[in-house]
């Protein structure tokens, strides 16, 4: 293999007499074709080619793609590895590999495929979209676009599942695009005015796992309140009692009389020109808060909403109006 070969022809009549010798044609043959064989990932940008050699006639090897574009050049013989730098994280790359010298070359060897490692996704992209649910975006950090990705819940330890949204205890792997691309992904089934945190992790297509990201916080919004009551009305007061709607305890809530654009001050008990916010408790829980001070034969409407933990206010519940003369609501 890999030798040169130097032919010429020469003929004879019948009589035996023989010309000269013609042009010469000088022929070297291939180099015996090195082979792939499994390549080792080196970092998340690079990967080494590895082959077997089965020639000492070499001065170099070539690693080229599947459209024989040359990608690599490794000077020297006998060589068992090319390493490529300056690749995508986790991202597939194929490779063909051959030898040459200054007269020849070998034959390409069969395509060998392998992969970077990938990156740790960046920190997620978290925002609260009402009281049960969040969105969610995954920041790929430049993994390619077979990279998957597993989101989990830090404080339960539970993972995204992607068929439904919802939380639960079997990982669920899957690509950015899968996982909503740009648009993200939905996670249902949340508490209200509940702090979550997410982080994600990656894979590349040999399974082998980045550690997690940083994490993201979120609190889900409360809970609309609901079932604003008046009772034990007279010509200055009246009760107000309204239900939380599955809210926590830590929840505030203002409450507002509509007509006059004026709110409950829990402690005082009377109307305020400025939001006063209170737990359930501050407002008197299940008893309800019994609001004084108010005028005779006047149409009051009263209305609430709530706040989580990160300020993030509902809009107002329905209002409940009525007109207050002595005791009898009309």
């Amino acid at each position: 293999a890999g030798q040169t070969y130097v032919f010429r022809v020469k003929a004879k009549n019948g009589d035996d007499v023989e010309t000269d010798y013609g042009s010469t044609l000088s022929v070297t043959t291939l180099l015996s074709g090195p082979s792939m064989v499994t390549p080792e990932t080196l970092s998340t940008t690079s990967i080494r080619w590895k082959f077997t050699d089965v020639d000492n006639t070499e001065t170099g090897f070539k690693i080229i793609d599947s459209g024989n574009i040359e990608k690599v050049s490794c000077t020297g013989s006998n060589l068992l590895y090319c390493d490529e730098t300056n690749l995508l994280p986790g991202t597939s790359y194929s490779r063909k590999v051959y030898s040459y010298n200054s007269s020849s070359q070998s034959p390409y060897s069969s395509l060998m495929s392998g992969y970077t490692y990938a990156s740790i996704p960046g920190v997620p992209v978290v925002a609260s979209t009402d009281a049960s649910s969040i969105n969610l975006r995954i920041d790929t950090n430049g993994n390619g676009s077979t990279t998957q990705y597993l989101i989990q819940e830090s404080q339960t330890g539970r993972f995204v599942n992607i068929a439904d949204g919802i939380l639960g205890t079997v990982e669920s792997w899957n690509t950015y695009v899968s996982w909503g691309g740009g648009l993200g992904v939905d996670i249902l089934g949340l508490n209200p005015n509940e702090t979550y945190i997410f982080k994600v992790k990656a894979k590349n297509g040999n399974g082998i796992l980045t550690e997690y990201s940083q994490p993201s916080t979120i609190v889900t919004r409360a809970n609309i309140p609901a079932n604003v009551q008046m009772s034990e009305i007279s010509s200055t007061s009246v009760k107000v009692i309204f239900d939380v709607n599955n809210n926590p305890v830590s929840t505030e809530y203002v409450i507002q009389d509509e007509n006059s654009g004026t709110f409950v001050n829990p402690i005082t008990r009377n109307l305020v020109s400025t939001e006063v916010w209170g737990t359930y408790s501050v407002y008197g829980a299940g008893d309800g808060i019994t609001v004084g001070g108010l005028d005779a034969d006047k149409e009051y409407s009263f209305r609430v909403k709530a706040r989580n933990s990160d300020n993030l206010e509902t809009a107002y519940s329905a209002s409940t109006g009525g007109t207050v003369i002595g005791a009898k609501i009309l």
